[in-house]
């Protein structure tokens, strides 16, 4: 069984053709892959954009446990999950400059990297303050009451 999902969205000077496809697991996979009881479907998403002068395609796939008769609804949650894991590496360069750390060594990338998204989530999370994440940072910095306030949390 497969069921497919086409969607045209237009903005920022470009027009978006996303045409989702989704695939039912047959048994053949789960007897090769016991390990993996709970996938159901195999999705596609290509995608198209024109912005008039450039014209660029790209197609990815996932794996789901939802079943593939509603691609619609598959595409819808591809994009809500890209959509969160995109707002939060935005957040991570704008407010904390990730791209413009220097460390290639080692562990040091992965343990600063870590560090930056817990900071970000105490940030996120203190809620005395009704202010943006970088003004958060820079009361903490000048506060030492309210940097071990975030450090509580």
């Amino acid at each position: 069984m497969h069921d497919t999902h086409r969607h045209v969205d237009s903005g920022h000077g470009r027009i978006e053709t996303r045409t989702v496809t989704a695939v039912s697991v047959g048994p053949y996979f789960h007897q090769t892959h016991p390990g993996w009881p709970s996938i159901t479907s195999f999705i596609r998403v290509h995608r198209t954009r024109d912005s008039g002068v450039v014209t660029s395609e790209e197609t990815t796939y996932f794996i789901s446990s939802l079943k593939a008769n509603h691609a619609d609804m598959l595409g819808a949650a591809v994009r809500a999950h890209w959509s969160i894991e995109n707002d939060l590496h935005w957040t991570l360069d704008t407010q904390m400059n990730e791209d413009q750390c220097r460390l290639y060594k080692g562990h040091g990338p992965e343990n600063f990297a870590l560090l930056r998204r817990h900071a970000l989530s105490k940030l996120k999370n203190e809620r005395s303050v009704k202010a943006g994440t970088r003004n958060k940072q820079l009361r903490a910095a000048a506060s030492t009451d309210y940097l071990l306030k975030l450090l509580a949390i």
